[in-house]
């Protein structure tokens, strides 16, 4: 069946009292897998001794790690966040074994710091975190591994987002819009959309939807139609059958390559064709 499992043994007494004793101890033992990943068997020998450290204290002492980890995302040099996080994961494994819902309440202390980071630096929770409840979606990872991953991943999209976000500020509005257009004439010809465009300048979509407005008086669509439209004027000057010429300018459905050209220029592009003395030539086009 292709399903990853741990499984949990638990000591061997007679008599039918001491069944729910047994369930939970192989229970407690499966928790195990939280720690040690799947694959394994637990017997109880393999159970969690108590450590020296209060749950109390040691949470203090990971809460504070945390903030350091929250803190080094504000300054441009990823290495010492990322250096400072595996510090906090190697505490994390060494110390915090004691049971599952208590770990991931130490792991709710870091989202708490995360979240109230988020907040001053107005970054919505997106990417790797869910955009309803991060703290419900902690609960759905069943290894420690899966959970600090993706808070990691959490981390590394925050940095990402604050200091483009940066980056984005201290750029010339106008040469995100030229650098746009230059990646727009050379790829136009092929599924093009804003979300492409703006990923590729470092920008957000309505960044640059707004840049687009403002420098070139028109929208991103409106300017990529346009393009598109030259084009295709250009290619049906020069005999290419509407079938055919819409796949080279970004159309996969030449209907609706015709409809496009309609409005934007009033006539179909038959009309269109047969106004430059090319109609008799072309009797098995669409459009």
């Amino acid at each position: 069946m292709n399903v990853r499992v741990t499984m949990g043994i638990s000591d061997i007494v007679d008599g039918k009292k001491h069944w729910q004793m047994l369930l939970n101890q192989a229970r407690n033992l499966v928790s195990l897998c939280f720690f040690e990943g799947y694959d394994k068997f637990f017997y109880p020998e393999n159970a969690i001794k108590p450590r020296t450290e209060t749950s109390v204290d040691l949470r203090i002492m990971l809460k504070a790690k945390g903030v350091e980890v929250v803190r080094l995302l504000e300054l441009e040099h990823e290495p010492l966040w990322e250096l400072e996080f595996d510090r906090y994961v190697k505490l994390l494994y060494e110390k915090a074994r004691f049971e599952v819902n208590e770990t991931r309440l130490i792991l709710s202390d870091f989202l708490w710091e995360l979240g109230s980071f988020r907040y001053t630096q107005e970054v919505r929770w997106g990417g790797v975190f869910d955009h309803s409840n991060h703290f419900k979606q902690l609960k759905d990872f069943h290894t420690l591994e899966d959970t600090l991953q993706w808070i990691k991943w959490g981390c590394s999209d925050m940095y990402r987002f604050i200091h483009e976000q940066r980056q984005k500020v201290n750029s010339p509005p106008y040469s995100i819009v030229e650098k746009a257009i230059e990646f727009i004439h050379q790829h136009y010809c092929e599924e093009l959309s804003l979300g492409l465009v703006s990923k590729w300048v470092g920008v957000s979509e309505n960044y640059l939807s707004r840049l687009f407005m403002q420098n070139v008086g028109e929208s991103f669509i409106q300017y990529v139609t346009n393009l598109r439209i030259e084009e295709s004027k250009r290619l049906l000057k020069k005999g290419y059958k509407i079938i055919d010429l819409s796949e080279k300018i970004g159309y996969t459905n030449s209907e609706h390559f015709s409809r496009v050209f309609k409005k934007a220029t009033g006539v179909s592009p038959r009309a269109y064709r047969e106004s430059l003395g090319l109609g008799a030539t072309m009797k098995t086009d669409q459009g």
